[in-house]
């Protein structure tokens, strides 16, 4: 849960927080979508753990 927030936000990278366009919603349901991660953050995380996040997981 963001501070100040009334309710539990679920975003699909830890590295992004307060980027709207990765917030997936307050419920797994909600979150169970295809995410693409291609925010400049998540691109050298990835980079740095030999992974692709070109792909959606």
């Amino acid at each position: 849960q963001r501070k100040g927030a009334e309710a539990l936000s679920i975003v699909a990278c830890t590295l992004l927080p307060y980027e709207a366009r990765f917030d997936l919603g307050a419920t797994l349901e909600d979150a169970s979508k295809a995410v693409t991660l291609d925010h400049p953050h998540c691109a050298r995380f990835c980079v740095f753990g030999a992974s692709s996040c070109m792909s959606a997981r």
